[in-house]
């Protein structure tokens, strides 16, 4: 089924599917933004959603799956202000594809802590290259969620601001945050199979990195103020400008191996070791525990 609606320039509260051999072209439409927060643009399988001229989603949830392909090349801002929590990026199945590279920022304006998801489940792949900034102003949480079949690209993102919290929870695949300098009250959990690169970040204050069988290679980072860090199941990590350890908690267990040779102080530090962990530091000096 093809369906063509040349008048049609804004939608508000509706709904869009588009499922498995349709087509829905809408050439002049400009604005698809919900005032209300269980609307979504659903497009599965060989459905093609055709908007050339579309520049505005804001609060649009958009869902893409089963190895559909989605492209928004005029978005470059995203606003969700609903009161609600949802999946604004959701692409799950293989194959599935959804193109946002155009996108710069993101801006959060809930009424209060709401959690605003981007998922990829199940082979699919989400384009954030260009995304800078993720904007909040009533302490919403940013999750997002990549399995080990899946991908999201956020390479350019340089600012988390004024969040309650992020987090990002990667199970599969290479992630390089590649102007990201400093992280506050970030939640990261790396899976076994995944890589994490953060090759300009210098710091992470006041949260939690979690590395069941990941990798993380943060060379330039110098301060871990405030963070929990914890290594399980062969996890490896590379810190080689960091010297100090300080005001955080470390835990290394489960087979996990790990030497951070550039450490010479650790102050105001919990350090646990335990089932069959080992944490070696040839150049410590000094010490002063928690």
């Amino acid at each position: 089924t093809e369906v063509t609606l040349d008048a049609i320039t804004r939608l508000i509260n509706v709904g869009i599917t588009v499922n498995d051999g349709a087509s829905l072209s809408l050439p002049d439409l400009t604005q698809y933004s919900p005032t209300e927060s269980n609307r979504y643009l659903y497009v599965a399988g060989t459905g093609v959603f055709d908007a050339p001229q579309l520049s505005n989603i804001d609060n649009l949830q958009v869902q893409v799956y089963n190895g559909a392909h989605l492209a928004l090349p005029l978005v470059t801002s995203y606003t969700w202000n609903l009161v609600a929590s949802p999946y604004i990026f959701n692409v799950n199945g293989e194959g599935s594809s959804l193109d946002m590279s155009a996108l710069r920022t993101i801006n959060l304006n809930t009424s209060s802590s709401y959690t605003i998801r981007v998922y990829a489940q199940s082979g699919g792949a989400i384009d954030l290259s260009g995304l800078e900034t993720v904007n909040a102003t009533n302490g919403e949480y940013f999750t997002v969620f990549s399995d080990a079949t899946s991908s999201i690209d956020f390479s350019s993102l340089t600012t988390i601001g004024s969040l309650g919290h992020a987090i990002f929870d990667l199970r599969g695949g290479e992630f390089s945050f590649l102007a990201m300098q400093t992280f506050n009250n970030t939640t990261m959990t790396l899976r076994t199979g995944v890589s994490v690169l953060l090759p300009v970040s210098t710091s992470f204050t006041n949260s939690a990195i979690t590395l069941n069988g990941g990798s993380l290679t943060a060379n330039n980072l110098t301060s871990f103020d405030g963070t929990t860090l914890t290594l399980s199941d062969n996890a490896s990590i590379s810190l080689d400008s960091l010297t100090e350890l300080t005001n955080m908690y470390v835990s290394v267990n489960e087979g996990t191996s790990v030497t951070l040779d550039a450490i010479s102080t650790i102050l105001n530090v919990g350090i646990t070791v335990s089932n069959g962990g080992n944490l070696s530091l040839p150049n410590l000096t000094k010490y002063n525990p928690v």
